[in-house]
């Protein structure tokens, strides 16, 4: 076995600074360090390097060749490398490939020192182990054949003398003796990994066994030999009836609440043709998992609190500028209707003096200048202007007052909740969020209004006119061409219930049970957040309602809101 000044550990990765701390932390432990900063320095440094390379660090992300990719190279020319893989990543996806691929460690950064030396530690021994294997089956190999040799030659002079048969004898002997110490050595050396490792034939019958399945199953070694391994792993709650054998899959020890990964290798005794084995082993990742869990479980809040942030940041500025938008317009809409009704007014006297002045000319006046009067009045459309004018005004007064129920619907969502609920007639809550969005559908939707009569609600309104918004667009969005939508209100029991319906293109069926969750859009980037139906699936839950969807692909998508009625808000 080399000692430990003698073995080389090569760290690779892109920052030349996270080389420098990993040598910090590797040099003290007596090991030789070589860094490379790319995955092809770090190739030719294994191939053209005068010492053994025992173990090999390497960052996961990196450019021209990743960890992953550079690890599978090195596992071609040296299957037995230890390769420790470093990530700040804690995408599961990373996890799983890595241990697919025969990751003997993976090491999340920032890293843990003390965990990095472990596995160093570890991983040196594991390759010393492999190479003492190597050389003590070699050795017993070379020992046998020459042994073998002597004994067929000592045969043939075993009738001359029997004091050259009984040296030889006790030759044989001491190579036999030699035999089992190796044996028993390479035994003890399995007994000390930590992973339970088992040799089972083609039958299924478990031949060999470390120390670790011993103490798992708390069954001594004889009685585990002959054992069927699968009935074995049953036994101890390793394994179900439905548990398929894929080596890199993961098992679940229920009783402890540990997980291992369960992989097999391919191994041949004897005639190569007749004895066919397998050599089992399971690598406890109990910590590994819980680590990950506890890393999604805070992305996942993280994810919870950036959309809070962002939720109120937007409706903060969205409400400021609506009130801004609504005030500076409400004051010259108001002189605009004050004076439109006013020039009605000041027309109709203009049009009772014209009236009464042509009466007069025609009583007073000469033919021929009557005649002058009437050309000049109809050349010049007087009647049509006068009749006209009343329309003009009319309309104009009815586009003032549409622009003022804009207006009125703008103040209403500027509104700034306090914590405070109030009731609210909901019709009146969903044709507010219609005229706010209605420039952006007016060109391509036509909707249906079929509303029952319900009773008002309470509620937070501002919020509330934020999801049929919220809806109202992406029913838009959703729409391509031209297309319908269908508004609908029930009263059932102690419920209101609202439907939106859209002829638009559906929802995939693999996006169904991720169109609620923070930041997930299917929109080009730049279109869309990802925020809009998870915020207002969590207004919903506020309210103490829910919100379903039901949606086919080409043929249209009904969100479907419950809300109850009652003073529980």
């Amino acid at each position: 076995m080399k000692s430990q000044a003698s073995n080389t550990v090569l760290v690779i990765d892109d920052s030349p600074l996270i080389c420098k701390m990993v040598c910090s932390a590797i040099e003290p432990l007596g090991y030789k360090v070589l860094t490379a900063v790319a995955g092809n320095e770090a190739l030719k440094i294994l191939t053209h390097h005068e010492d053994r390379i025992d173990v090999v660090i390497s960052d996961v992300i990196m450019p021209v060749i990743g960890g992953v990719e550079l690890m599978g190279i090195i596992h071609e020319k040296d299957p037995d490398m230890p390769v420790i893989l470093m990530t700040a990543y804690s995408n599961m996806d990373i996890v799983l490939t890595a241990i697919k691929k025969r990751a003997f460690d993976l090491i999340l950064k920032p890293l843990d020192y003390s965990l990095l030396q472990q596995a160093v530690e570890k991983a040196i021994k594991h390759r010393n182990l492999l190479f003492l294997e190597k050389n003590y089956l070699e050795t017993l190999k070379q020992t046998v054949k020459e042994k073998t040799s002597e004994l067929q030659n000592k045969m043939a002079e075993l009738e001359e003398t029997k004091a050259v048969q009984t040296a030889e004898h006790e030759k044989l002997k001491k190579v036999f003796s030699k035999v089992e110490e190796i044996k028993l050595e390479w035994e003890r050396t399995m007994d000390c990994v930590g992973d339970m490792v088992l040799l089972v034939n083609e039958d299924g019958k478990i031949r060999r066994c470390n120390k670790a399945l011993q103490i798992f199953t708390g069954k001594p070694y004889s009685s585990i030999l002959d054992t069927d391994w699968q009935e074995l792993f049953r036994a101890h709650s390793l394994l179900t009836t439905s548990t398929a054998f894929i080596s890199g899959s993961e098992l679940h020890h229920e009783p402890s609440g540990s997980w291992f990964i369960f992989t097999t290798y391919p191994f041949t005794y004897g005639n190569e043709t007749a004895n066919q084995g397998t050599v089992i082993t399971l690598h406890d990742t109990t910590e590994l998992k819980k680590t990950m869990d506890a890393l999604g479980k805070a992305y996942k809040d993280l994810q919870a609190t950036q959309a809070q942030v962002l939720q109120h940041e937007k409706m903060a500025s969205i409400g400021q500028l609506a009130a801004g938008v609504a005030h500076e317009i409400n004051n010259p809409i108001g002189y605009v209707s004050s004076n439109l009704n006013t020039l009605n007014k000041y027309l109709e006297r203009l049009a009772r003096f014209i009236t009464s002045q042509t009466e007069f000319i025609e009583h007073t006046t000469q033919p021929d200048v009557q005649k002058e009067l009437t050309e000049l009045r109809q050349s010049l459309k007087i009647d049509h202007i006068i009749n006209d004018i009343g329309t003009l005004i009319n309309e104009s007064l009815d586009g003032a007052i549409r622009v003022g129920k804009i207006v009125q619907d703008l103040n209403t969502f500027s509104r700034i909740d306090k914590g405070e609920s109030c009731i609210v007639d909901v019709k009146e809550s969903i044709e507010s969020a219609i005229n706010i969005v209605w420039n952006e559908l007016k060109y391509k939707v036509t909707i249906h209004r079929d509303y029952e009569d319900i009773p008002p609600i309470k509620c937070y309104p501002q919020q509330l006119n934020q999801v049929f918004i919220n809806l109202l667009v992406n029913a838009g969005h959703a729409i391509e061409g031209k297309g319908h939508f269908t508004i609908t209100t029930r009263a059932y029991k102690s419920s209101v219930y609202i439907s939106f319906a859209d002829t638009g293109r559906g929802i995939a069926p693999e996006h169904m049970s991720r169109i609620f969750e923070p930041f997930f859009t299917t929109k080009e980037v730049g279109k869309g957040t990802g925020l809009g139906l998870s915020i207002s699936y969590d207004i919903i839950k506020k309210h103490q309602g829910e919100i379903t969807v039901d949606s086919t692909v080409g043929k249209g998508t009904t969100f479907t809101i419950r809300l109850p009625l009652g003073e529980n808000i």
